[in-house]
């Protein structure tokens, strides 16, 4: 699956899943169920912010970014967002 999303494509937290950026320039996920934490640095905090507001970018950004994104659609924490279907966050 996440080989072939589109450029543009919108991705989200999940439900259940919490993105926060640190004052450092990190970031957080936190899956509230299992209390699951990943932390991440400055750049790859930078990448997972611009991924949930701008979505997937352009292939040759894709493909330096899908090593740090494609483990966290494929575990579930982060989903393709679909509009008002998923009431449109």
């Amino acid at each position: 699956m996440t080989t072939d999303l589109e450029p543009g494509t919108l991705l989200r937290v999940a439900a259940g899943t919490s993105f926060t950026r640190l004052p450092f320039g990190g970031a957080v996920l936190v899956h509230g169920q299992s209390l699951a934490l990943a932390e991440y640095g400055e750049r790859d905090g930078q990448v997972l912010q611009l991924l949930l507001t701008r979505g997937v970018p352009d292939p040759a950004r894709w493909a330096a970014v899908q090593p740090l994104v494609a483990p966290l659609i494929e575990a579930g924490w982060l989903i393709v967002r679909r509009g008002d279907l998923d009431g449109g966050e």
